[in-house]
């Protein structure tokens, strides 16, 4: 899908005439889900992953991924398990 770019999201919203404000990514990576939704400015959800399996693209991301989490949670922007409006 080519996230975090925009041009996948536009063409679902497209195609399937959404509302921006109607709807909601859910993903499992920040780097790609999360921050491909934000730059939409569409209502974003992070979960936890469900796969053991991952290609080596999202293992490097991942790893990324932790060392950002931690930054985030080191200034109280993120807490893993709040729901945030």
């Amino acid at each position: 899908a080519l996230k975090p770019l925009s041009k996948s999201f536009k063409k679902v919203i497209k195609k399937h005439q959404l509302e921006i404000n109607k709807i909601a990514i859910i993903g499992d990576q920040l780097l790609t889900d999360v921050l491909g939704g934000n730059k939409m400015k569409i209502k974003t959800i992070l979960v936890n992953p469900i796969s053991k399996k991952e290609s080596p693209f999202t293992f490097f991301n991942r790893r990324i991924e932790k060392r950002i989490m931690k930054k985030l949670e080191t200034k109280k922007l993120f807490v893993k398990g709040r729901y945030y409006e």
